[in-house]
């Protein structure tokens, strides 16, 4: 399958040869969605895992007081996302939405076990994937609750950097095309409070913003925001 090679950028499968993937691939099937198409919503039956080829994926989270969505990541090639229902026989924990196109591959319950029993290192990476998913969850409810509005969204900004940047002459710039209720989204707030927020980055010359991209230009100014 054309998509074999690909399989090797795939965390889940790190450690596996080539002729293993090409083996298990037969288990996977290829799957595009279109522009903000929702894959899976919170609390539905998890019986399927995703993985993604090309594109991005946001995964959301309805607060159930406030009815406010929180974007708590936006996943790129190479992720796989689901694995949490599918291992643990529950619900989907959130929502899963495409940012722009996406070309995935996915694998029902059943295909997922048996990869797991022929190929062991596929539940150790899954593990992994897992753990790296509850330190991530455990620093956006310490970012909520020990940094301030204008912290938040000053980490963020740099963990999609860090992330999804490209550097350029003057700066790095997020390779995302968000817009401020995204934004608000990320770091659970308002539209009206982000634009503040990056008016006042903008200002003392640590951001600049342009059709919806964002370029650091002073990653220590906005780093002071976090402490």
């Amino acid at each position: 399958m054309k998509f074999v090679n690909r399989l090797k950028n795939v965390a889940l499968f790190d450690g596996l040869r080539v002729n293993q993937l090409r083996t298990l691939s037969r288990y996977l099937t290829e799957v595009k969605y279109p522009r903000s198409t929702v894959i899976f919503r919170e609390g539905e039956r998890g019986h399927t895992l995703y993985i993604i080829l090309e594109g991005k994926v946001r995964i959301e989270h309805i607060d159930p007081v406030s009815r406010r969505r929180n974007i708590l990541a936006i996943l790129s090639a190479g992720d796989c996302f689901g694995e949490i229902a599918v291992v643990t026989n529950t619900g989907r924990t959130a929502a899963a939405r495409t940012l722009g196109a996406a070309h995935l591959l996915v694998t029902d319950e059943e295909s997922f076990l048996r990869l797991i029993k022929e190929y062991p290192s596929i539940a150790r990476n899954i593990m992994k994937s897992m753990a790296v998913k509850l330190y991530e969850a455990n620093r956006i409810i310490e970012n909520l609750v020990f940094k301030t509005l204008r912290g938040r969204l000053a980490a963020k900004l740099l963990d999609l950097a860090e992330k999804f940047g490209t550097k350029k002459k003057n700066g790095v710039e997020i390779g995302l095309t968000l817009s401020h209720f995204d934004l608000a989204e990320l770091v659970g707030t308002n539209r009206e409070t982000v634009t503040k927020m990056l008016r006042d980055f903008r200002s003392e010359g640590s951001l600049e913003v342009h059709k919806r991209m964002f370029l650091i230009t002073d990653e220590e100014k906005l780093r002071a925001w976090i402490n």
